[in-house]
């Protein structure tokens, strides 16, 4: 309190009269590790620094994060109070600077719920102003966990995924003790959803009989080695959860006559068909797409670790053996990707989640080039639940902005973070489930989109540009990290790349997919770099920690 007076009226009251400041610092303990909350408190003491100088200390810790990456779009911004442009959304009108807004929002809360703490962003973040909130505000891991961390590690965010990593390794004793007791398998199994304390209990009825969570969650540790290429991290933390995770699928499949690995049972997360009846929330079957997919990418990444670090052969010949015998994802009658082995008729063609799109994002299994048919009955089976009604939450709407982002379709994924914004968004920004309750996924699923929208790098091959929408005709976007452990920053100019800077952590090969323009690299020194032009396909020898050029001629 600067200046002014103060006097105590009571218990727990204070009367201030007269002041030229007032600091409340509120210091929260809990019982949660068995002590005092009082006890945790006194762990913390109360600043005695003024106000400016908090808020100063404040923007220098939060910019060595927030500040790695920034994004402009060459417009100026509205002067007009958020909820007015959301309302200009609603009713139709062009305003092309409030995603960025909800942009660099979606990573200011990534940052405000993961920093410091040792838990990850829960459903609600960590804002909840409810004492008995939907979902009793815990982790859902079927895709609202996942989607928390989809912006971290491309957006520049790494180190905020360490909540999320610490969170898992703390629930594999749990998820071993659980795939022992459960299905009799070695390994761990992880529940569709979980408390603080990382419990691995089957805790929703019908909906917590799926096998997927683990290598779902599993992805986010092979990423953050993809995108940083962190070799110690990769050899101490990653591999030995990717694992445990692959043990438990030793155990779990079942090969059937024809010599392929059945999954059962399965499902497609929270989804059922009719014929499995109503007796159960979702439906339980046998080999669902999602399912498949989330194995292909467990083991691929499996296999790759081990190379890289040279262990586990045997278990590499085990994991390819797999692979190699999986079920096949297959193609319906209306030319879309099946989400269960048999085309069975939907229960609900306009369901919210799209699990079996899993491997065109945020996976990898369907893709553009290596599984053209599929990736194309994947577009099909998206339209198709989207004609039905579909996409109606906000997560939803946010996974739906990224699949069209990876399809390539700016203007159709942009539309998306529209609706996203003006039908599911309160009025500061955060993302709303129906009816109006507060979860905060889909702010961090429109984040991921809207990076997905400027670069991709799958199979580490960078993408500039893969689905700018033509509402943003100039920009540029500084920061970006992309898979194989780059470093970009992309200029765009009437839709065109104009210029990209490339920084790599390792000497290697890097690959740029293009459209066949012509190309012209200058490394730091001024030099021209020679490069190979093939099949789309740019090649040139990039160094360590030297930043490349690129411009188009």
């Amino acid at each position: 309190i600067r200046g002014g007076s103060t006097a105590s009226i009571g218990q727990n009251k204070l009367r201030i009269e007269g002041a030229k400041e007032i600091i409340a610092f509120i210091n929260m303990g809990t019982d949660a590790k068995n002590e005092k909350p009082l006890a945790e408190c006194s762990r913390y003491q109360i600043p005695t620094n003024s106000w400016e100088e908090l808020y100063q200390s404040n923007i220098l810790e939060h910019n060595k994060q927030y500040g790695k990456l920034q994004l402009d779009i060459m417009e100026k911004e509205l002067d007009m109070p958020t909820n007015e442009r959301i309302k200009g959304y609603r009713e139709g009108k062009d305003d092309a600077t409030l995603p960025i807004l909800y942009f660099n929002y979606g990573r200011y809360l990534l940052c405000a719920s993961s920093a410091n703490g040792e838990l990850p962003a829960n459903l609600q973040g960590k804002w909840n102003e409810d004492l008995h909130p939907a979902w009793d505000c815990d982790y859902h891991n079927d895709i609202n966990l996942q989607m928390n961390y989809w912006p971290a590690e491309n957006g520049h965010l790494e180190d905020y995924a360490e909540a999320l990593i610490n969170y898992l390794e703390n629930m594999v004793p749990h998820g071993k003790d659980a795939a022992k007791k459960l299905f009799g398998c070695n390994g761990i199994w992880l529940p569709l959803s979980s408390d603080n304390w990382g419990c691995a209990t089957p805790e929703t009825y019908g909906w917590s009989v799926w096998v997927g969570v683990a290598p779902w969650l599993a992805q986010h540790m092979w990423w953050h080695y993809e995108y940083g290429q962190d070799i110690e991290f990769l050899k101490d933390r990653a591999y030995p959860f990717l694992k445990e995770v692959a043990a438990f699928f030793e155990d779990f499949l079942v090969k059937d006559k024809e010599g392929v690995y059945q999954i059962m049972p399965s499902q497609s997360p929270e989804n059922r068909f009719v014929a499995s009846g109503e007796e159960m929330p979702v439906s339980i079957g046998v080999s669902s797409a999602v399912d498949i997919e989330l194995i292909m990418d467990l083991l691929t990444h499996s296999i790759k670790a081990a190379e890289i670090i040279g262990v586990d052969k045997d278990k590499v010949e085990i994991w390819n053996e797999i692979l190699d015998n999986l079920p096949a994802l297959q193609i319906g009658s209306k030319g879309q990707l099946l989400e269960w082995n048999k085309e069975f008729e939907e229960a609900e063609p306009f369901h919210r989640h799209v699990s079996h799109l899993l491997g065109v994002f945020p996976g990898e299994q369907i893709d553009p080039d290596k599984t053209p048919e599929l990736f194309k009955a994947a577009r099909v089976s998206l339209e198709n639940r989207l004609s039905a009604g579909g996409g109606y939450t906000g997560w939803s709407r946010a996974w739906v902005a990224c699949l069209y982002a990876r399809f390539g379709e700016g203007d159709i994924a942009y539309n998306h973070i529209r609706a996203l914004i003006g039908d599911y968004a309160t009025e500061s920004l955060l993302d709303l489930h129906p009816p109006r309750i507060f979860q905060i996924d889909g702010n961090f699923g429109g984040t991921a989109a809207i990076m997905e929208m400027l670069m991709q790098s799958y199979y580490e091959e960078l993408h500039f540009l893969p689905a700018l929408p033509s509402a943003w005709p100039n920009g540029k976007i500084s920061g970006m990290r992309a898979r194989g452990g780059y470093t970009v920053d992309i200029h765009w100019e009437n839709s065109m790349l104009k210029k990209a800077h490339i920084i790599s952590v390792n000497h290697r090969d890097c690959i740029i997919k293009t459209k066949n323009e012509n190309y012209v690299i200058i490394n730091d020194n001024g030099e021209t770099v020679d490069y190979i032009h093939n099949n789309n396909k740019l090649t040139f020898s990039i160094k360590k920690g030297h930043k490349y050029t690129i411009t188009v001629k």
